[in-house]
């Protein structure tokens, strides 16, 4: 199986976060403290900036305080959800996400790009993860729409496509035009939607939808 371009499609992942009841309830508190909750952020249709400011708090809160993210991702119930997938022995990857999409908001809207792309920095800081296969475990805590889930494209001119790395934002650009793009699939649905795809498949995400979108990326490795 080539993890570079693995996909699962679209899956369901409530029984691998049932596991993770006390971080999710977590997450609950610290959006609680500021006023907000899952169920309200996936009923509003509050402007962008008006939640920008107070977003980047809870995002340290979760991220960088708390370590959630990182704590779900090391749950053995949820290592073995991905394993099954992926038919592989897998190890955490140091990089794991509680993320935030604004509604309307330029900068929730990335191009199509690779995630191997951003890993040459991480590599360096992680020598032991060089050359490394990397499967991504996207998760939405909200519910989801074609406007703001994520896209992937399932064909491509050239299977083993892979754009040159570049410092910074670089890596958000494939420099593929819509014309070469075929076979896009966009991944929405209930709370617990999910996929899991490896670190060369061009994904893209809108930010189109009214309402924001609430998820969180599980990223693990596979040692050549």
């Amino acid at each position: 199986m080539d993890l570079d371009y693995f996909y699962s499609g679209k899956i369901k992942s409530n029984s691998a976060y049932n596991f993770c009841n006390d971080e999710i309830c977590e997450i609950e508190e610290i959006l609680k403290y500021y006023n907000l909750s899952l169920d309200i952020l996936e009923r509003s249709d509050s402007k962008p900036h008006e939640l920008e400011d107070t977003w980047k708090l809870i995002m340290r809160k979760i991220n960088t305080d708390s370590k959630i993210p990182d704590r779900i991702a090391r749950n053995r119930g949820v290592i073995e959800f991905v394993e099954a997938f992926v038919k592989k022995k897998i190890n955490v990857f140091p990089v794991n996400m509680f993320r935030f999409s604004l509604p309307r908001y330029e900068r929730s809207r990335v191009a199509w790009h690779q995630d191997s792309q951003t890993w040459p920095g991480i590599d360096r800081a992680f020598p032991k993860l060089e050359n490394s296969k990397v499967v991504t475990f996207w998760t939405c805590l909200t519910k989801s729409d074609d406007k703001n889930g994520l896209s992937f494209a399932l064909k491509m001119p050239a299977k083993k496509f892979q754009h040159e790395y570049s410092e910074g934002q670089g890596y958000f650009n494939a420099n593929l035009g819509l014309d070469k793009i075929d076979s896009v699939e966009t991944i929405f649905g209930d709370p617990y939607t999910s996929v899991i795809f490896g670190q060369n498949l061009l994904h893209c995400s809108a930010a189109g939808s009214q309402h924001p979108r609430v998820s969180i990326d599980l990223r693990y490795y596979c040692e050549n």
